[in-house]
């Protein structure tokens, strides 16, 4: 194993945590939480940190507060313009803000009502998965169908670096 991030490739050039072999852990993650607590229009006080493959994904009273720390950060950015233009169409969690610099980007979204899919994936399966299922595949087929508006489709191809949140910043 490698003594530095040297060689890893880009998508962990640049980023923040306690011990760069192992930056997401949650020592990591709280580490990057205070580094943004500093900045952020909302409070982080009594944040849970929720299990993520991708990104810190914290539980706050305000909230959910996703921060990218790794590959591309201004992804939020883009995250948030596309479930703004989902309103109304199909449920989407509401982007409450968002933000962020080249290093670190978050965005706040509203909870969503519903059940965890971890406590769905159970033996034996709860009773009404089977019409939670064909009630996915109806939320599938309507994404599929929805034309992506041409601004938005370039927006999404060939993003701006500098610009984060502009539509969700006051």
């Amino acid at each position: 194993m490698p003594a530095s991030r040297d060689g890893l490739g880009p998508f962990y050039q640049d980023i923040i945590a306690v011990n760069p072999l192992e930056p997401w852990d949650e020592a990591s993650a709280a580490y990057r939480l205070d580094v943004l607590a500093r900045t952020l229009p909302f409070p982080v006080s009594g944040a849970r940190l929720v299990p993520s493959n991708n990104n810190d994904v914290w539980r706050l009273e305000a909230g959910y507060l996703r921060v990218a720390w790794r590959g591309d950060r201004s992804r939020l950015g883009r995250e948030a313009e596309l479930l703004g233009r989902l309103q109304g169409f199909l449920p989407a969690p509401e982007v409450l803000d968002c933000g962020g610099d080249d290093r670190l980007s978050w965005s706040l979204t509203a909870g969503m009502p519903g059940t965890a899919y971890e406590y769905l994936c159970v033996q034996p399966a709860p009773p009404g998965l089977r019409d939670l299922a064909r009630e996915v595949a109806a939320l599938l087929r309507a994404l599929h169908s929805w034309s992506v508006p041409t601004e938005l489709a370039e927006m999404l191809k060939f993003p701006e670096p500098s610009v984060w949140c502009r539509v969700f910043r006051p």
